[in-house]
């Protein structure tokens, strides 16, 4: 490695260290702080903001933007996450995008009950109960899949699946009716 001659002391910085490495970590460092940050409370922003707490326990060491970060606050905020989600849950077990409303989305539950089961993963306090209810709910939702004419009702037919798997309650004949027509 060369060296490099200074006629003066480097520059003062601000207080913040420098860092140089070569990890996408560090590129990626920006994006991860204005997700921990969503500014709204609806359930996609919520669990889109909860998500990347959830990795903060594995990357705490390794990413800029997690060290500063205790495993306390880190679980303090999946919890957070957690109840924000579980008070959108509706009386048929699915969720709606805010828990002011009574309307399960089918897009929503499967993609908010990912998170959710994320955050029991991780500790989070997360009633059976409010689980049951979501593996029901996507369960039921599945029925006529095979019909489906639109990519967006396959997309979220496939994040339902990989949400039940998730839970622990495969549907694996689904899983084989949506390979029947990979297009």
């Amino acid at each position: 490695m060369a060296s490099v001659k200074r006629s003066s002391p480097p520059p003062q910085a601000s207080g913040q260290p420098l860092l140089l490495r070569r990890s996408v970590l560090l590129e990626a460092g920006g994006a991860l702080d204005f997700l921990l940050r969503y500014p709204y409370g609806c359930l996609e922003q919520t669990t889109s903001s909860t998500i990347p707490w959830i990795a903060a326990l594995n990357l705490r060491n390794v990413a800029p933007t997690f060290r500063n970060k205790t495993e306390k606050e880190i679980r303090r905020n999946i919890q957070a996450g957690a109840d924000r989600l579980i008070s959108m849950q509706c009386d048929d077990g699915g969720f709606a995008y805010w828990s002011s409303s009574d309307h399960s989305e089918l897009w929503a539950s499967a993609y908010g009950g990912m998170a959710l089961l994320l955050c029991r993963e991780a500790g989070a306090n997360v009633p059976e109960s409010v689980l049951k209810g979501l593996r029901q709910y996507l369960a039921d939702e599945l029925r006529g899949i095979g019909e489906a004419e639109h990519w967006w009702e396959i997309e979220t037919a496939c994040q339902s699946c990989f949400t039940l798997a998730l839970a622990g309650k495969p549907q694996v004949a689904y899983h084989n009716k949506l390979l029947e027509n990979p297009e």
